[in-house]
């Protein structure tokens, strides 16, 4: 696969598929992400992400969703260590004062 070349076209529409017109073969839109290695529904663990991000307590969290706590931790585990290493990838080499790294 070959990434900004336009040999990627949708797959599927009820299921977020694409397919690679260079290798032929077909990928989630979830490729390379943590929720890829997940079962649960992805819609789910945005919604706690987001709910987490504006300050509700993982109790309520957990009443709301009725998954365990434990299970909510995991998510926010994986999204914490994938957010670690996309701001590896994409942020380097920046010559920037701890303020301008807070307010990233």
């Amino acid at each position: 696969m070959q990434l900004h070349a336009g040999n990627i076209k949708a797959f599927s529409y009820s299921e977020p598929r694409y397919y690679c017109m260079t290798c032929g073969r077909t990928f989630s839109a979830d490729k390379g992400t943590f929720i890829e290695t997940l079962r649960s529904d992805p819609q789910a663990i945005t919604d706690v992400l987001a709910w987490l991000t504006e300050h509700n307590s993982l109790r309520a969290i957990e009443r709301r969703t009725h998954h365990p706590n434990n299970t909510i931790l995991h998510w926010v585990d994986l999204a914490g260590q994938h957010a670690a290493q996309v701001s590896q990838a994409v942020i380097r080499n920046l010559h920037v004062t701890q303020t301008q790294v807070d307010e990233l």
